[in-house]
């Protein structure tokens, strides 16, 4: 009966320490979270501010029609713009591109190619400046690509939305600062 009792409470005192520790662990958090919060806040407006003028963009734009330009050159017949989109894509794949490079200028922002680090890519719709993007997908055809964007010119609206919606919140976290 007395080693039953030991180990008891040996068990106990064990899983006290890791309540302990999994209470000090928290309260790290909780703490380092605090102190990053003035940062958080100052990164989602960027990006809300960033979104809402794609956003802006992408609509001024919404009434355009399709062009692409490539090298101060503008293309407006749609085959033509698939036929480039995709033989860019498929040079920037075989020369297994590093860096994100820039197909085209379409209404709204620019198409552009990225390489993922694991290999592949991604086709993203990105802001004229730079600052926001949308992802289109991992398409090597002009014609997909051209399909996707027009789901990435609403995904950047919604964007702009939630990343607003996540300022307010951050700011209604802020006075926990004070």
């Amino acid at each position: 009966p007395a080693v039953r009792e030991k180990a008891t409470i040996d068990a106990e005192i064990l899983s006290l320490g890791l309540k302990e520790k999994n209470y000090r662990d928290a309260q790290f958090n909780a703490r380092n979270s605090l102190w990053q919060l003035p940062q958080l806040i100052r990164e989602a407006k960027d990006r809300a501010v960033a979104f809402g003028k794609f956003a802006q963009a992408v609509e001024q734009s919404a009434a355009q029609a399709l062009d692409l330009i490539v090298n101060n050159k503008r293309y407006t017949d749609r085959e033509q713009i698939e036929k480039i989109i995709t033989l860019t894509i498929a040079t920037l794949v075989e020369e297994k591109a590093k860096n994100p490079v820039v197909i085209g200028a379409v209404p709204g922002g620019n198409l552009e190619f990225r390489p993922h680090w694991m290999g592949g890519h991604e086709i993203t719709f990105t802001s004229s400046d730079g600052t926001a993007s949308v992802a289109i997908g991992a398409y090597t055809r002009g014609s997909t690509c051209l399909e996707h964007l027009g789901r990435a010119r609403s995904q950047v609206a919604e964007k702009a939305k939630e990343l607003e919606g996540r300022v307010q919140y951050l700011n209604t976290q802020e006075p926990v600062l004070q």
